[in-house]
């Protein structure tokens, strides 16, 4: 009787063949999409197929910004989007012809995971993989270690998660500049930074010989797995600035289909579609269909995976274990580094960017609001011999985001010290993290110039204002209705408003809809007794509707967030006046020293008379009582030449029977002649 290894011999063979005979077919198009380039992938499917190619892809520096796997039966058929890291299409032929060849002549073979801490000598150089308990100084003691004997480093990967590091160091000898080949050099080598792992209390740092060698990164996320980093949670202090950042990862049953979903929600950044698949490949599942949308800030994914043995997730602990598994496959490669971006922080943060120009100089903001916040924003650039010539500020969700114009006092124009600009932006920081805010703020400088309200939808939707919500239980205030569904007949997605009607309504809407990169075919806007109406009839730009219920979600809250950013709600005050150094500090003091909160505000100054409009209310959210008012207007005196209240507690919309019938009513009564348009003209 054959024993297993002899099995997995002739299964690893016989997928060899399969291969052999069913080579990859690799198709590069730059023309089916203006925003990307599509790789098509073809091929015999096996376990480990999807992560071959998404590994390719990744180390040709190139970002995935959509992606659908589909691989039932023998077969597996993957459309990847890709750009460059400047986000552009890939015209190079020379970069074409790398992907086709990487792709077509791939390695496909899975390893095992190996022991936790190996060396390994190759022909040019010995790889020396560690894992143990982090500390402060550990490098650094490591490669003294490695100093002392003669050994130099050519190569390194370090990441710590959970209180642990992995790390692969690739060192030569110091005297021939090759591989170490002295077994008891090694072994000296192994002894001495087992000791330094070790410490004084880590018991868990071992020493082993490495089998062979493997992708690095992939490797860490082995190490880093076999270590159970995923069960060390010892974040416990940080969790009030780390809940925002946090993946949201969800795994349920498709029992119709014998599938488990899982759906991960979290912050894009650079290779984290490999960073997911390589922890479900390691954990032996396989994904049978996918969809990956990483266009903004955000990304979504979605899979449909089973077993290897072709089960799905079959218990509690398995679930929990493989969302875990996942949330920290996704932390490991937050970058939280030293440079430039220092203060980034891996969730949403502070921001501050400084754009100069002839004129004036162009300030950026984004944070956590708070009572107050833009009295000491102006008091810092009053401070700093700064006038504000123009500002807008806009808060939801608790976030705050402010595009400010400022000149130099002393010659009226733009602020062009770099030291001073700089001291600026930290002074900023500082002011945005508050005191209970334990997000570092982060150090950004934008490219250009663009309409002021559309970049402060951008600010808000690259902040994630959209996800969260601070509506009480107790609070009638009405909220936008917004629905998406598909129209299957020509191939769009269906989306249905209903708010409000407000001033710039529909630039808000068309606003968001193009930042999320996607095309409105037909729309129809109907505004009548307060009400708005709109409807569009979509497709994102590489030509697909939206196909999966994350993107349709992520699409319904950012449409409620950008209707509700510039809602006008408590008291509205104008002030006219003559401009002055410190006008705009002063007036923000007021309102604060009264218990007054911002929640929008438009600031403007043209031939020495400042215009700026206000909309407040009391920190509460409460209406502002009319002895506040009283109070206000004695101390602000003539510059205010216009006060009105507006209700914070606007009478509900008409209740409908729910939400599938007023959706479905309103398309059938506001829209047929947008579906007559459809039939003629598509």
């Amino acid at each position: 009787m054959m024993d297993s290894g002899s099995l997995a011999d002739i299964d690893d063979e016989y997928e060899k063949l399969v291969i052999q005979l069913n080579p990859p077919r690799v198709t590069v198009d730059n023309t089916s999409s203006r925003k990307a380039t599509l790789v098509q992938v073809a091929s015999a499917n096996r376990h480990g197929s999807l992560l071959d190619v998404v590994q390719v892809l990744t180390d040709l520096n190139l970002s995935i910004s959509r992606a659908y796997i589909s691989s039932d039966g023998e077969w597996f058929m993957d459309v990847f989007h890709v750009v460059d890291q400047c986000g552009n299409k890939i015209y190079d032929n020379e970069v074409i012809d790398r992907i086709q060849q990487s792709l077509s002549t791939r390695a496909l073979s899975s390893r095992p995971l190996r022991r936790s801490v190996g060396i390994e000598a190759s022909s040019e150089h010995t790889s020396i993989e560690l894992i143990g308990r982090d500390r402060p100084g550990l490098l650094s003691e490591i490669f003294a270690v490695l100093v002392d004997l003669k050994c130099n480093v050519v190569a390194a990967e370090v990441w710590t998660h959970n209180s642990r590091m992995a790390s692969v160091v690739y060192i030569t000898d110091e005297v021939n500049g090759g591989p170490i080949d002295d077994s008891d050099r090694l072994a000296k080598v192994k002894r001495l930074l087992r000791y330094i792992l070790k410490g004084d209390r880590d018991k868990s740092a071992k020493t082993a010989t490495s089998m062979g060698v493997t992708h690095t990164q992939r490797r860490l996320h082995q190490m880093l797995y076999a270590d159970r980093d995923y069960d060390k949670d010892d974040t416990d202090g940080e969790d009030a600035a780390s809940d925002r950042s946090k993946p949201v990862v969800t795994v349920e049953n498709c029992t119709e289909k014998g599938y488990s979903m899982v759906n991960l929600r979290c912050k894009d950044r650079p290779k984290l579609l490999f960073d997911t698949v390589c922890t479900l490949t390691d954990m032996q599942y396989v994904v049978f269909h996918a969809t990956v949308i990483a266009e903004g800030p955000e990304a979504y994914q979605e899979y449909y995976i089973r077993h290897v043995d072709g089960s799905p997730i079959s218990s509690e602990g398995e679930r929990q274990r493989l969302i875990l598994c996942l949330e920290a496959a996704i932390r490991r490669g937050n970058t939280e580094s030293l440079g430039s971006d220092a203060c980034s922080f891996p969730g949403i943060g502070n921001s501050v960017g400084i754009v100069p120009s002839k004129e004036h100089t162009f300030i950026e903001m984004t944070g956590t609001d708070r009572p107050g916040l833009l009295s000491e924003i102006c008091a810092v650039l009053a401070n700093r011999n700064c006038s504000v010539a123009k500002a807008e500020l806009w808060t939801h969700n608790t976030r705050v985001a402010a595009v400010v114009h400022v000149t130099e006092e002393s010659t009226g124009g733009a602020v062009e010290d770099p030291e001073r600009l700089s001291a600026i932006k930290e002074l900023l920081c500082n002011v945005l993290r508050g005191d209970n805010d334990s997000r570092m703020g982060r150090m950004t400088v934008s490219k250009d110039r663009t309409h002021t309200e559309r970049r402060l939808h951008q600010m808000m939707f690259g902040d994630r204002d959209y996800e969260s919500t601070v509506v009480g239980a107790g609070d009638d205030k009405p909220r936008p209705q917004v629905a998406v569904m598909d129209c299957a007949e020509k191939d769009y997605s269906v989306v249905i408003l209903r708010s409000r009607d407000r001033p710039k309504l529909l630039f808000d809407t068309v606003c968001t809809l193009t930042d999320m990169q996607y095309v409105v075919f037909h729309g129809t806007v109907d505004t009548r007794d307060d009400e708005a109406y709109q409807e569009y009839f979509i497709r994102h730009v590489d030509g697909y509707p939206i196909n999966s219920e994350a993107e349709r979600q992520r699409v319904i809250k950012c449409l409620e967030a950008a209707i509700e950013r510039r809602t006008t709600e408590g008291l509205e005050m104008v002030l006219r006046t003559e401009d002055r150094h410190g006008l705009l500090s002063d007036v923000t003091r007021v309102f604060r020293e009264n218990g007054l909160t911002i929640r929008r505000a438009e600031i403007s100054t043209q031939e020495g008379k400042a215009s700026d409009t206000f909309y407040l209310s009391e920190m509460s959210g409460k209406p502002v009582e009319a002895k506040t008012i009283d109070s206000i207007c004695r101390q602000l005196g003539e510059m205010v030449v216009r006060v009105k209240q507006s209700p914070l507690l606007a009478p509900k919309p008409p209740e409908v029977a729910g939400a599938t019938s007023f959706l479905f009513g309103n398309l059938l009564k506001a829209s047929l002649q947008s579906f007559r348009s459809v039939r003629s003209y598509s």
